[in-house]
């Protein structure tokens, strides 16, 4: 019999303090494995996969329990290899409709869109532990998804998808 006390604990170093989701449109071909491989060395907590409007890649219901497998093992090698403490999950694709009441859990939503005229990520986040991100697929977030799934959500933000949005 072995018996143990805990004296303290220790945040892994590994791991950030800022809990990231996210809201991936499904892209085409296999640019969801590296997707899922980066973004696990990045730190990210949680990837959902959307079914967005502009998607190429349909992922049928009896497809997607095998997508989601393998995405989660990538996750989990990736993972491995990056020295994270946290495995991050990947769910199951959801729908734009089912999208809204998700992303308004968050204390920050980010949308990176094409349209938007506002600044970048800098002016938009000011310290929220819990962030979700809304990336369309290769054909973009149609102006009816921003207004059905993220524009009216508490502390969205809807950024400019240009690369001077991460600037100072």
């Amino acid at each position: 019999q072995v018996e143990a006390e805990v004296v303290e604990t220790v945040p892994c170093p590994a791991e950030p303090t800022v809990k990231v989701t996210l809201y991936q449109g499904i892209p085409k071909g296999d640019k969801m494995d590296m997707i899922c491989q980066k973004c696990t060395e990045a730190g990210i907590a949680r990837i959902v996969p959307v079914e967005m409007e502009r998607c190429v890649a349909k992922i049928d219901r009896k497809d997607a329990e095998k997508k989601v497998q393998r995405w989660q093992r990538i996750i989990q090698e990736a993972a491995k290899q990056s020295g994270r403490a946290q495995v991050p999950v990947v769910e199951p694709p959801i729908t734009v409709k089912q999208l809204k009441d998700r992303m308004a859990a968050h204390a920050l939503t980010l949308v990176p869109w094409e349209e938007a005229e506002s600044g970048g990520i800098r002016g938009a986040w000011n310290g929220e532990e819990d962030v979700a991100i809304l990336i369309g697929p290769e054909g973009g977030i149609s102006e009816k998804e921003i207004v059905d799934a993220a524009a009216d959500t508490v502390g969205g933000h809807l950024l400019s998808a240009n690369e001077d949005s991460l600037s100072p």
